[in-house]
């Protein structure tokens, strides 16, 4: 703990710790390992973040988010160093799985669900950040959220 939880903030020392808590403290594995995944970066930790994520929380959108992460750490110049390729074919496997979970289950999910996920939808990072799509996206959700608080008020004032 002194390691992963000091100011040196020790990469290895989280993910092993990670593994440590995966089978007893769920909540402290995912913390450990969201923390070295994203530090770090470390592929094997955003993974099991992912993995973990979902099975513990049954979270679609941040479990997607992060497998996503594990699968493309490769693709971008500045993290490819940290991607292994047995790895990144575990993770993208997993992904694929994960997206035909979501979309055999979407029938149950809330449409907040559905909201989380479709930043994560596509393995291929679409929409690209400040894309018109994004800003489509953006959009769409602003008017949600201003429609909803509209809705909340005037149950309010029904109410009283």
């Amino acid at each position: 703990h002194v390691l992963a939880d000091g100011a040196s903030a020790h990469i290895p020392s989280m993910v092993q710790l990670g593994f440590t808590y995966a089978d007893v403290d769920k909540t402290r594995a995912i913390q450990y390992f969201t923390q070295a995944g994203e530090d770090g970066p470390h592929q094997t930790a955003l993974y099991n973040a992912g993995r973990l994520l979902l099975e513990d929380r049954n979270d679609y959108g941040k479990a997607l988010a992060y497998i996503r992460s594990a699968a493309t750490l490769g693709d971008d110049r500045h993290t490819a160093m940290y991607a292994k390729p047995q790895m990144t074919n575990l993770a993208t496997k997993a992904y694929n799985d994960l997206s035909q979970m979501i979309i055999d289950a979407i029938n149950g999910l809330s449409l907040q669900e559905l909201v989380d996920i479709f930043p994560y939808g596509s393995i291929h990072n679409f929409p690209k950040e400040k894309s018109r799509e994004d800003k489509l996206w953006d959009g769409a959700m602003k008017r949600l959220s201003d429609d909803k608080k509209r809705n909340d008020e005037a149950l309010e004032n029904v109410r009283k």
